[in-house]
C-alpha cells in the first residue's frame, strides 16, 4: 500500500500574502523544483520551503530570494485568483483573515486545496495545486557522474577556494547538461555538496547574507 500523509495547515495572511505564496508554490511545481533544492538554492534551511508554503508566519523571502528564482524559474509565473477586493466599498484586501489547507501527500503526488475567505467572481472557489513526486531514478547514475566530474573540474579551476553559491553551480552545470535532466540534477548536485561539506572538504559561510561553499576558512 502507498504511502499518504494528509497535513492540515492555517495561517492568518492578507490577500496580497496569500497570492505571493500561492505564486511562490506554483512556480516552484511549475518549474520541477522539489522544496529541499529549491531551499538548497536559495542557501536556506531545508524546512523553510515547507513552512513558507504551510503560512508559517516566521518565513519571509527576501530580495535576494527573488532575484534567484527570476534566475532558475524558466516559466512565467501563473496567473493569479483575482478576489473580491472591496465589501461595502472598503478595502479588505489587507485585512488578515484565516486561510485553512490541506496537504494530501502520496508517493506519487503532493496535493494543495487552499480553502479562503475571498469570493472570486462572486463565487466562494478553493485553490489547488497538484504536484507529482515520481522520479525516473534510472537517469540518477548517469547525472551522478556528470556533477562528480564537473565539480572536480571547478574545484581544479580554484572555484571554491574563492567560494561559490548553490546558484553559480547549478548554473554552471545547467548550461553543460541535457535538458531532459534539468533540474533532476540538482538534488544530486545537492546531495554531492552535502557530502563534501560532511567529509569537511567544504565549509559553510555567510557573506552579504549569502550561503557560500569554500574549501578554505
Amino acid at each position: 500500500m502507498a504511502n499518504q500523509q494528509n497535513l492540515k495547515i492555517s495561517g492568518m495572511l492578507n490577500q496580497h500574502e496569500f497570492i505571493e505564496r500561492y505564486v511562490f508554490t506554483k512556480q516552484r511545481v511549475m518549474n520541477g523544483f522539489t522544496r529541499p533544492d529549491l531551499a538548497f538554492l536559495l542557501g536556506r534551511i531545508p524546512n523553510d520551503v515547507a513552512d513558507y508554503e504551510h503560512f508559517g508566519a516566521h518565513v519571509k523571502m527576501s530580495y535576494q530570494d527573488h532575484e534567484v528564482m527570476a534566475a532558475v524559474f524558466k516559466k512565467l509565473a501563473p496567473t493569479t485568483p483575482i478576489f473580491q477586493a472591496r465589501a461595502n466599498d472598503i478595502d479588505i484586501s489587507n485585512d488578515k483573515r484565516m486561510i485553512r489547507g490541506t496537504v494530501l501527500e502520496t508517493d506519487a503526488q503532493r496535493v494543495y486545496d487552499f480553502i479562503h475567505p475571498w469570493k472570486i467572481k462572486g463565487e466562494d472557489k478553493p485553490i489547488t495545486i497538484v504536484e507529482e513526486l515520481d522520479r525516473d531514478m534510472t537517469q540518477d547514475a548517469m547525472i551522478r557522474a556528470f556533477v562528480e566530474e564537473h565539480l572536480a573540474q571547478l574545484k581544479a579551476q580554484g572555484c571554491f577556494e574563492h567560494g561559490c553559491t548553490a546558484l553559480f553551480l547549478y548554473q554552471q552545470l545547467s548550461g553543460l547538461i541535457c535538458k531532459s535532466w534539468q533540474p533532476l540534477f540538482l538534488k544530486i548536485l545537492r546531495v554531492s555538496i552535502y557530502a563534501r561539506i560532511h567529509a569537511q572538504e567544504i565549509r559553510v559561510h555567510q557573506v552579504n547574507g549569502q550561503t557560500i561553499y569554500k574549501t578554505k576558512p
